[in-house]
């Protein structure tokens, strides 16, 4: 939202009379904020302007702007526009929908990346919040991760299959991975210089991107995917380790619980997972130095109670036990209310609080600390929905929905 004082916007009375320093507002940030961009001239607007600012900026993942002049922020709110003719009575609030494409597409995909023997991918920033997956899905093809500048955060660099960033500002890793590949796979990135992808007709493409007018503007892929990067990707991983599935169930006729079979191999990323994140819990403790003044009670009694959940989670994968696997979820819970309420205390701290947040390394290593057990509660979690999938045959919802 932008307030005029100060911006080039003169009051309401002088606007459009050519006064000192005018500036047309609206085609000034017509550009960076074309899918949306308004002034509000009366108080009644104002919610309606707001709800579909916001709105629109979640729905299209872009920039809106509202403009509200000075002489308009000094009027009173209004918060129900009159309830005439012409008057318009909006709502706040979004849900985002389940984009995945379609299933024949994602076998064909699938196929496509199969049939690739040097597999490279490239992740933008829609791959930001699909770290596991794709993860996951670079294990299961043994491809190799390049990240463009936007998605350098979307994969750790101390994987030992991430190159690094690609492009004027990348690795030689990254360019040789290019350089190398028969297939690529591109996840949620417009990375715009073609010189440091693939030669034209080296490579088979598929692409995942959420808005499909980005799809096949920069490499010609021959399959592009209209999904949300975390999700398609979970599908497709699915798809793409089938062909190992269909090759126990070929020439090992006695592996009948596929199901067994196909948990085991994720759970083994999961369990790769908790090492990781022990790791960068070591790593924190490290950077900050002693704490052993701080107060570690919340953090002592959020690691108890992760600790039993990986030591349950792991007995009842072994075991097949459903009924004990399903109290991890409680747990879970449990943790995810240790971290959220010490947040809130941190951010809220009333005066009497002050004193147990002043130290700022306590506060920062607890948060990190608490970050990390909370994602190896969720891991724990999944390694539960996973024992439901082998005892009943069905995916549990929360399995489907995971995000890391």
């Amino acid at each position: 939202m932008l307030g005029d004082n100060g911006t080039g916007q003169p009051l309401g009375g002088r606007r459009r009379g050519h006064y000192q320093q005018e500036v047309d507002l609206i085609s000034l940030f017509k550009d960076v904020a074309g899918e949306y961009v308004h002034m509000c001239s009366a108080p009644e607007q104002m919610r309606h302007l707001i709800d579909r600012a916001l709105r629109i900026a979640m729905v299209e993942r872009t920039v809106t702007c509202v403009i509200v002049p000075a002489d308009v922020q000094e009027l009173d709110a209004v918060e129900k526009p009159p309830r005439a003719h012409g008057t318009i009575h909006s709502g706040p609030g979004y849900s985002p929908p389940r984009i995945v494409p379609a299933e024949d597409d994602l076998r064909r995909a699938a196929d496509v990346l199969n049939a690739g023997e040097r597999v490279a991918m490239l992740v933008g920033a829609g791959a930001l919040k699909a770290t596991d997956e794709v993860i996951q899905v670079a294990e299961v093809l043994g491809a190799g991760v390049a990240k463009a500048l936007l998605g350098r955060a979307a994969v750790p660099d101390d994987l030992p299959f991430v190159t690094g960033q690609i492009g004027l500002l990348g690795t030689r890793p990254s360019w040789d991975l290019m350089m190398g590949c028969d297939t690529l796979l591109m996840v949620g990135s417009s990375f715009p210089y073609s010189e440091f992808l693939p030669p034209e007709g080296q490579a088979r493409g598929v692409q995942i991107d959420i808005d499909g007018r980005m799809l096949g503007i920069r490499f010609p892929t021959e399959l592009n995917l209209v999904g949300d990067a975390a999700e398609t990707l979970r599908v497709l991983q699915e798809e793409v380790s089938d062909l190992a599935f269909e090759l126990i169930a070929r020439y090992q006729p006695v592996a009948t619980d596929l199901r067994y079979i196909r948990s085991c191999l994720e759970v083994s990323y999961v369990l790769s997972r908790f090492g990781g994140y022990g790791y960068e819990i070591v790593e924190v403790l490290d950077m900050m130095g002693s704490i052993s003044e701080c107060d570690k009670t919340v953090v002592t009694e959020a690691a108890k109670v992760t600790s039993e959940m990986i030591s349950l989670s792991v007995n009842a994968l072994d075991f097949k036990d459903k009924e004990a696997s399903d109290k991890l979820y409680d747990m879970d819970d449990t943790v995810d209310l240790i971290y959220r309420k010490y947040l809130r205390e941190v951010v809220t701290a009333k005066k009497e609080l002050q004193d147990l947040y002043a130290d700022p390394r306590c506060v920062i290593s607890s948060l990190h600390v608490l970050r990390y057990l909370e994602r190896i509660a969720d891991h724990a979690c999944f390694i539960a929905d996973s024992v439901s999938y082998i005892v009943t045959g069905k995916s549990n919802p929360r399995r489907v929905q995971m995000n890391p």
